[in-house]
């Protein structure tokens, strides 16, 4: 999900706005469900940052962080 959380702070792409929300919310759900706070802190994002990272580079011109500042707290929408 962190594809779509780039998406959606670094493009003006309007039009699938609402489908990464929504998978953004669904993958919150599903985390929060399954795993504990402990297990959550063991995760490491940075593999999967980068691997999104080059995915919408490919995609998008665009200037990306190069340090992870995502975590599990940050998909929040409210």
């Amino acid at each position: 999900m962190i594809i779509y959380r780039f998406k959606l702070d670094y493009t003006n792409e309007k039009l699938s706005r609402n489908h990464w929300i929504n998978g953004i919310d669904d993958f919150q759900y599903e985390i929060e469900r399954r795993l504990t706070k402990t297990l959550l802190n063991k995760i490491h994002l940075e593999p999967e940052y980068e691997l999104a990272k080059r995915k919408v580079l490919r995609l998008y011109n665009v200037k990306l962080p190069d340090v992870c500042h995502y975590n599990f707290e940050y998909w929040d929408f409210s």
